[in-house]
C-alpha cells in the first residue's frame, strides 16, 4: 500500500546547532530499510556532515538558498551525488533547505559499486539538462540522475512538470519502488483508484505493482521530482493508455542549448540516460 507522509504533520527535530531536520522516511519507515529521506533546514553558517558507510550512498537536492561542499558554491540548480565510503561538510552560505536521500545498502542494487573507482561527489546541474515534452500531454521532465549522471544505477530520478489540466496515464513498476517527493503547486494522485490530494513538501511512496497516476486540477504548475531505487526497472501501462513517450525540445530549464542530447524514448527506457 503507498505511503503518503504530509509534511505538515511531521515534527521537526533539532540535528545541530541552526540545522533541523523533518524526517519523512526513516529508518523504520520501509521494511528492507531501502532509503531514509528527510528535509534539512539550516541556518546561514549552519554546518551538516555527510558521512557514507563502505555500503551506502546518499545525495542532496537543493531547494533553496545557497551552501557550500568543498569550495562549490550550490544553489537550487544542483543536486550532488556522494559515493560510497564518502565524508564531507555542507555549509549553508545563506538560510537554506535540503532534501537529503540515503540509501544505506547501496550495493545491494548496483554490484558495480563494488569495484566502483568512483570517490568524488558528483554535482548534477539540472537547470543546464535538456528538457523533455511529453508526446500526448503538456508534461516536461527533466533528469537529475541517472547511470549517464552519476556513474550507477542505484537510483534514477527526474523532475516532472505538470501545467495545469494536465493527467498522466496510469501504470505501475516492477524492478524498482520509487517516492515523489512534492516541489512546488499542488496535484491529485490517484492510488488504486482512490484520489489524494498532495502539496509542495509532502511525500508518496509506491511499493512495486501498486497502479498509480497524476494530474494537475488547479491554476497553477504541479512540479516534483521523483527517484527510482533501482535505477533499472520495467513499466507497465493501463490497457488503452498511451504510453508515456519523450521527445526533446533542444532547450534546458534556463531556454538556453542543453549541456547533452537525450533522443526520444519511452519512460524507463533509452539508452545513454
Amino acid at each position: 500500500m503507498p505511503k503518503i507522509v504530509k509534511y505538515a504533520e511531521i515534527s521537526s527535530e533539532v540535528m545541530a546547532s541552526g540545522v533541523s531536520t523533518k524526517k519523512l522516511l526513516n529508518e523504520k519507515s520501509l521494511t528492507d530499510k531501502r532509503m531514509t529521506l528527510e528535509v534539512l533546514k539550516m541556518d546561514e553558517n549552519s554546518e551538516f556532515f555527510i558521512n557514507n558507510s563502505e555500503t551506502s550512498v546518499s545525495w542532496v537536492q537543493i531547494l533553496e538558498g545557497e551552501i557550500t561542499i568543498n569550495q562549490h558554491s550550490l544553489t537550487n540548480a544542483n543536486l550532488v551525488f556522494f559515493p560510497l565510503h564518502f565524508y564531507s561538510k555542507i555549509k549553508a552560505k545563506s538560510n537554506s533547505k535540503l532534501c537529503y536521500v540515503s540509501i544505506p545498502n547501496a550495493k545491494s542494487f548496483d554490484k558495480s559499486l563494488e569495484s566502483s573507482k568512483l570517490k568524488s561527489m558528483q554535482i548534477i546541474n539540472w537547470f543546464k539538462e535538456p528538457v523533455l515534452n511529453s508526446e500526448f500531454d503538456n508534461r516536461k521532465r527533466i533528469y537529475v540522475m541517472s547511470e549517464a549522471l552519476a556513474d550507477t544505477s542505484v537510483a534514477k530520478g527526474e523532475i516532472i512538470i505538470y501545467p495545469p489540466n494536465t493527467s498522466a496515464p496510469e501504470h505501475y513498476h516492477v524492478g524498482a519502488e520509487h517516492f515523489q517527493f512534492m516541489m512546488s503547486g499542488e496535484g491529485i494522485a490517484v492510488l488504486e483508484g482512490v484520489e489524494h490530494k498532495l502539496e509542495a513538501g509532502d511525500l508518496l511512496y509506491n511499493f512495486e505493482n501498486e497502479n498509480h497516476y497524476f494530474y494537475n486540477n488547479s491554476d497553477s504548475e504541479f512540479v516534483f521530482v521523483e527517484f527510482f531505487v533501482p535505477g533499472k526497472y520495467k513499466t507497465i501501462w493501463a490497457p488503452k493508455a498511451k504510453v508515456c513517450t519523450w521527445l526533446p525540445t533542444g532547450k534546458n530549464y534556463l531556454g538556453d542549448t542543453p549541456s547533452r542530447n537525450i533522443g526520444k524514448h519511452v519512460a524507463g527506457e533509452g539508452e545513454g540516460i
